[in-house]
């Protein structure tokens, strides 16, 4: 696989719908909004809203994250972005980043069937950091799940924590057995 790595943009738009799904949206008709929404306003704007809404940040200006291709077919993405532009995160019991300042966060990995458990998810991670460096960030945090047997892509979606250790995160509590909050100092 020749992968390289894009940031989602008005000009990468297209290859994010073709990851997600253009109706479908990735899991659940999520379009990467679960973690940027309050619950009632999630659900209130059901798959076209959201699609709608994380569209209008992209084209904004604003990268919610990095598209990953092989040759030119896009097939995975990685969303990241400063801790502050995910409220539900910041209110989680779960995955409430343990700084806010100049910390960014891994929220969700989608890959299209076909190229998972290929090593996508670290492929993915390395160059999330490698953007978040690029942006400024001081510091990556993720709250990914420990993997276990009977774990299922829609299980993962927030990343496993092997991965994130392999590439140099460091656990900084655990608030659920299977959930670690990690965190990777870049400066």
């Amino acid at each position: 696989m020749q992968s390289s790595f894009k940031a989602l943009s008005p000009a990468t738009w297209s290859d994010f719908e073709q990851v997600m799904g253009s109706n479908q949206g990735g899991n659940s008709g999520c379009w990467c909004t679960w973690w940027r929404l309050p619950r009632p306003k999630w659900e209130k704007l059901g798959r076209d809203g959201r699609k709608q809404y994380i569209q209008h940040i992209v084209n904004t200006g604003q990268s919610p994250g990095i598209v990953a291709f092989d040759g030119d077919a896009p097939y995975g993405w990685c969303a990241l972005a400063p801790s502050q532009d995910y409220p539900v995160i910041c209110r989680s019991s779960i995955a409430k980043p343990s700084l806010i300042k100049n910390d960014w966060f891994i929220s969700c990995f989608f890959v299209k069937a076909g190229h998972r458990r290929s090593g996508a998810m670290s492929h993915l991670l390395c160059h999330a950091i490698e953007y978040a460096v690029e942006k400024g960030a001081w510091a990556i945090e993720a709250c990914p799940r420990d993997a276990i047997a009977s774990s299922g892509a829609s299980d993962l979606f927030v990343g496993k924590t092997s991965v994130f250790l392999a590439q140099g995160f460091k656990e900084v509590c655990r608030r659920r057995f299977d959930r670690p909050l990690l965190r990777l100092e870049l400066k």
